[in-house]
């Protein structure tokens, strides 16, 4: 159903099922542990002292989350279906690649380092970048800053402003930060001076 999805919502949500159900099947017993909201400090006492106390965490005064370890660990999931999904998922040959173009022809593609890329196809152009937010990836970059960045372009803002709301002990904050969006460097090969060829490690030529 993957390879039939005609957008991204019915990639990402088929990509979701299968997932969803490999996880709940890999899922480890031994991290599942109990919760227990206290409000009497008699009862945190109690809670502090058994032999299965893990943490407590402190909202307010009267509030506590205290986690314990579960004294009976019930291996209930089917962990060697897991495994056979994997054997069966890796199953591709190799030197060959998945065509994200559907068909299309790319006219310019421009990587920065792993994960880290841009191309240009017929109709439109497409980034990739690994831990950048999606609007960010939409709004504020583009194929031309990456060809920047690459030929080191001093003028060239590499970094944008990320804002975000996260929650710390169930309290809502806003933290805005500097995201680095441009980055060219790249430990895993040799980049020789034009910025466009590059060598493996250990290579014969490279003294």
């Amino acid at each position: 159903m993957r390879k039939k999805a005609a957008n991204d919502f019915e990639k990402d949500f088929f990509k979701l099922l299968n997932n969803a159900v490999f996880g709940k099947i890999m899922e480890s017993m031994r991290k599942i542990i109990k919760m227990e909201l206290v409000s009497s400090d008699s009862r945190l006492q109690k809670l502090i002292n058994q032999s299965t106390f893990k943490h407590c965490t402190t909202y307010n005064k009267t509030l506590n989350a205290v986690a314990l370890e579960n004294k009976i660990i019930d291996f209930c999931k089917p962990i060697y279906i897991g495994f056979a999904v994997l054997e069966i998922s890796k199953e591709k040959i190799p030197g060959l690649f998945s065509d994200e173009t559907d068909g299309r022809i790319m006219r310019e593609f421009c990587a920065l380092r792993a994960k880290s890329y841009s191309y240009i196809l017929e109709d439109k152009e497409k980034i990739k970048s690994k831990g950048i937010r999606g609007h960010v990836v939409r709004n504020h970059m583009t194929f031309q800053d990456h060809k920047r960045c690459l030929f080191g372009d001093a003028s060239l803002e590499v970094t944008t402003s990320n804002v975000s709301i996260r929650s710390f002990k169930h309290k809502l904050k806003t933290i805005k930060s500097n995201k680095l969006t441009y980055n060219s460097f790249n430990d895993k090969r040799v980049i020789l001076e034009d910025n466009v060829h590059t060598l493996a490690h250990g290579h014969y030529s490279i003294e």
